[in-house]
Order: structure tokens, then C-alpha cells, then sequence
């Protein structure tokens, strides 16, 4: 899959996730989405021999495991949240760099 693809689908689902309305089932799928999209940036990251950049994605999909959950407060996750979002930004300046290195 295209990375600037899961790319969007984390941060759409990070950024649904700030909503203070949301249905707990929501966060369950959320920490699926990301975490699985979070482990093949790590992937795509490791095989574009950014090796940073495996271990920073690698942490996030630990952070949102849902085999392991980690628990937190509801400020602490959106924390967490736009922290994820961030780095997903950063990392999409990035990108493009990575994929002339392929």
C-alpha cells in the first residue's frame, strides 16, 4: 500500500479521535487502524533504510496496540493523539525524500 496513503488514514483517525463525543467502540477500531497503519510505516520506513524512522512509527503502533492496551487519562490520549498527528506531518515532509531513495 502506498505509505502517503496509510499516511492519511492514521491522521484521519488520530484527528476523529480528539472528538470528546465519539463512542467508546470508536477507539477500539482506532487503536487497530493505527496501530496496523502505524506498523507498515515502520515497515515501509525500514525498507526505505530509514532505520529512525522504523523505530519512532514502531513506538507509536506499541503506543496504540489494542492486544496490550496502554491506559491513560483522556487529556493524556489527546496528547498522545496530536503528538501522532504531528509526527505524521513531519514525517510527510519527509516522504518524499525516502522515496527517491528507494
Amino acid at each position: 500500500m502506498q505509505p502517503r496513503v496509510v499516511l492519511g488514514v492514521v491522521v484521519v483517525a488520530v484527528a476523529i479521535a480528539l472528538i470528546p463525543s465519539m463512542p467508546y467502540g470508536y477507539y477500539r477500531v482506532m487503536r487497530w487502524v493505527v496501530c496496523v497503519g502505524c506498523a507498515c510505516l515502520a515497515l515501509y520506513s525500514l525498507r526505505s533504510k530509514s532505520e529512525a524512522w522504523a523505530w519512532i512509527w514502531g513506538a507509536i503502533a506499541g503506543i496504540y496496540n489494542p492486544i496490550v492496551p496502554v491506559h491513560a487519562s483522556r487529556e493524556i490520549w489527546s496528547i498522545a493523539n496530536v503528538a501522532t498527528i504531528v509526527v505524521a506531518g513531519w514525517f510527510a515532509t519527509r516522504l518524499h525524500g525516502l522515496e527517491r531513495s528507494d
